[in-house]
Order: C-alpha cells, then structure tokens, then sequence
C-alpha cells in the first residue's frame, strides 16, 4: 500500500514495545482516528495503522478490534463521499461541455 511505510514501521516498534504500551496508547490513537479536527490524510496514516496492528500484535489485537472499526468506517464513507461528489460534478461539466459543442456544431452547420 503506498505511504503505509511509516504505519508499518510503528506497528513494530509497539510490537517490539508490548501489549501493556500498546494498552497504553490505542485509546489515544482511536481518539485521534476518529478526530474531526485533524487533516484527512493524517487520519488515514492512523487508519493505516490500524492495517498492521492486527498482525503484528496478533491475539494481543482483539481486544480492540471494535475500538478500531467505527473510524475505519468513518474515513470510508468520507471517501465514498467524496467520491460520489467528484463524480457528480464531472458529470454536470460532462453535460454541460455537450450542450456547449452541440451549440457550436449548429453553428457551424
């Protein structure tokens, strides 16, 4: 995955930590996950996270699988969102481009 590098790199080192840090720091970053106020692609390198704690903790990550899936779900829906809306307004310079060219065909006709 691109820019997933540094996600990966910290997933080790808290796996190098232990449980008992990690216990420590997932509320903060759930928190920080799930934050209005911060950049969208900061929030999604603390997503990215998310991606490679379950592998590198194991066992040791279920405890907070259902911590970690509301801002998952959230960053998604924003992306479908925003998605939805790009493609909306290409679709209206779409139409609009074609009422344009189809009045510049019956002028030249």
């Amino acid at each position: 995955m691109p820019r997933s590098g540094a996600a990966q790199g910290l997933s080790e080192i808290l796996a190098a930590l232990g449980p008992d840090q990690l216990a420590k720091l997932m509320p903060e970053v759930v928190k920080t996950a799930q934050s209005d106020t911060i950049l969208p692609h900061v929030r999604e390198g603390y997503i990215m996270l998310f991606v490679y704690l379950p592998t590198t903790f194991n066992d040791d990550f279920i405890p907070y699988i259902s911590d970690v899936i509301p801002p998952i779900l959230k960053v998604r829906c924003v992306c479908i969102a925003f998605c939805l809306m790009t493609w909306s307004i290409a679709r209206i310079c779409f139409q609009t481009a074609c009422q344009q060219l189809r009045t510049i065909f019956r002028l030249v006709e």
